[in-house]
Formats: structure tokens, sequence, C-alpha cells
């Protein structure tokens, strides 16, 4: 503590300095400039778009359904020394789960598994829903398109995100794949899926956190699959439970 509180009062000298007055001020100078040209440089270069995903489900006579906020990035990568540049693009958030009651939790995932078309990637559904890119490509010249986005989009099908349930919630290898046209299959008669929707919201809007309070046992599976083993394997024995880990349903870091 009593270094930083010295080199304080050194620095305060220092500036305090005629003769050090102007050099002080160049570098602050050189600073500031340095700070606002990597501000314009990063709006020129990326892009985040926060959204809602909704999900609605009849239960029988009710209407139940689970949102959460996640965050789709968009980066153009600095060409440098005569490198070709390319764009990346990411999720960031939580899986969105929907409490059904005695009939258990349906969960949408936030990263796919690899078995299905990208197209239904969150970041790549977004631009395809709100008619920026047919395939969900994303270019620097639609930045400005993604920061101007408002509204709320139903997503058809074919880009609807990976649904998945649990036999045991606390038993991670009894995951298993739900048909969102047939809900009723996985959760018993009486249940269908109304729709899926994508609301863009304020830049400011927090991401929703919590899933580990329904999944307790998700930050162990960091570096494993949820049939326990540490890589996948086309030859698993159970081999849906074999694509899937943590990411899956949180992309950020969780504590164990």
């Amino acid at each position: 503590m009593r270094f930083w509180v010295d080199l304080a009062v050194w620095l305060t000298l220092q500036i305090k300095s005629p003769r050090n007055q102007k050099r002080w001020a160049v570098k602050f100078a050189i600073v500031g400039l340095v700070i606002v040209v990597g501000c314009l440089i990063s709006r020129a270069y990326s892009v985040n778009v926060h959204y809602r995903l909704t999900i609605r489900v009849q239960v029988d006579d009710r209407v139940v359904e689970g949102s959460s906020v996640n965050l789709a990035h968009y980066r153009r990568e600095i060409q440098l020394l005569g490198t070709n540049s390319h764009m990346l693009s990411a999720a960031s958030g939580e899986a969105t789960v929907v409490d059904l009651g005695s009939r258990g939790h349906l969960f949408a995932l936030i990263e796919e598994n690899g078995d299905r078309n990208s197209r239904s990637r969150p970041e790549r559904a977004l631009p395809i829903a709100f008619g920026i890119s047919p395939y969900g490509n994303v270019d620097p010249k639609d930045f400005s398109t993604l920061r101007g986005l408002s509204g709320t989009r139903t997503l058809p099908p074919e880009i609807m995100p990976l649904l998945v349930r649990f036999q045991d919630i606390n038993v991670p290898a009894s995951v298993q794949r739900v048909d969102p046209a047939d809900l009723a299959a996985s959760f018993g008669p009486g249940v269908r899926l109304l729709d899926i929707s994508m609301t863009v919201v304020g830049d400011r809007t927090p991401l929703t956190t919590g899933i580990d309070r329904i999944l307790p046992w998700l930050a162990s599976y960091r570096d494993r699959k949820l049939d326990g083993g540490r890589y996948g394997r086309h030859d698993a024995e159970n081999r849906f439970a074999n694509s899937l880990s943590r990411v899956h349903f949180n992309t950020v870091p969780m504590r164990q």
C-alpha cells in the first residue's frame, strides 16, 4: 500500500513541475488519442447484438414460457501484413429453459452440437430472422444494420435452436433430443410448441444467468462430455450425450 501512495505522490510532483508539464501534457494527449482511435477501430470492426430468446409451450389448457437474454457477436479480423481479413461470429450466454412442472424442463441450447445445419446457431439465426442474410453470413457492411435492429421475429423450424430434455435432470447422460414438431413424444400428451422468437433488446440489458441452479453439475463438465467421456467419439455408446458438454448450455465462465 505504501508503494502505491509513494508512486502517486511522485507522479503528482512530476506533473506539477513546470519543466515537466508540457511533456506530461503531450503524453496524456497521446494516451487519449490511442483510446479514441481504439474505440473507433473496435466499432468499425465489431458489433454486439443483445437479444431475448422466448419459447412458448402449451401444456394442456395453459401456456408456459421461458426466455433468456444472450449476446450475438460479429467481428472482422483486422488485416495485417498482407493476410486476408475474415469474419468471426459467436453467441454468448445460456440455454433458454422452460419449466413444464411435473413434465420436466425444456432446454433450447446456446450452441449446436455439429449434427445439424449451422444456420440454427443463434449468431446465424438472428440475421436470417431479421432479413439481413438468407444464410446467416454477416459482412462488415451489415454492421450499421445490425446496430439498428429492433422488434421481434418468430423463428421458422429450420433455424430453431437445438431442443433437449433430461430423463433425469440429475443424470447428465440422460439428455435426449426433443423434436420441436412433437413435444408430446418427449413430455406426454397435451404438450406442444407454440413458437420460438427472437427480440432485440438494449445493449445494457444484462445477460441471463442461473442455469447452474437447474443443472448444478454443469460446471464440472467444462472439459468432458455429458456421457462422462473426455472426447467426442463417433462410436460412443450414447452418441448424443457424447456430442454435448457445458458449452452447449453456458458459454461463459462458471464457478466450480
